[in-house]
């Protein structure tokens, strides 16, 4: 989906890391512009957002409640759990031009509507 994004419209997405073990170390991620995506144990993305800078919206987003309850232990009693407690794997990439940030972040919320727990449905620049 990257390369077609790069080949198709023109637009530089550098992988840093896909679907990596991620485990709240923040020292594994970059202080650059781009696009980060939380994945749960499944594989399932979880949520996605563009930064200026990965480290600290990684982190907020990271430690962010979710607006969704989920059933959790034995009893499963509902609760909203933050996006960390769901998150086992982590894909970042680098794209250092803002507008291009905002229109692969709305490309990604077309892409991805029903599985993720993004609110806005993303406008291209």
């Amino acid at each position: 989906m990257l390369r077609a994004c790069e080949n198709y419209y023109g637009w530089p997405v550098v992988p840093l890391q896909e679907i990596a073990e991620f485990d709240g170390d923040w020292t594994q991620v970059p202080t650059v512009g781009g696009i980060y995506v939380f994945y749960d144990s499944a594989g399932n993305v979880v949520y996605f957002g563009k930064a200026t800078n990965l480290k600290s919206e990684v982190k907020q987003s990271y430690n962010r409640r979710s607006s969704f309850p989920t059933r959790l232990g034995l009893d499963l009693k509902k609760s909203k759990q933050t996006f960390g407690s769901a998150t086992k794997f982590l894909s970042l990439y680098r794209i250092d031009n803002a507008r291009i940030r905002k229109n692969f972040e709305a490309f990604l919320l077309r892409v991805f509507p029903n599985q993720t727990h993004n609110h806005n449905l993303g406008k291209f620049a």
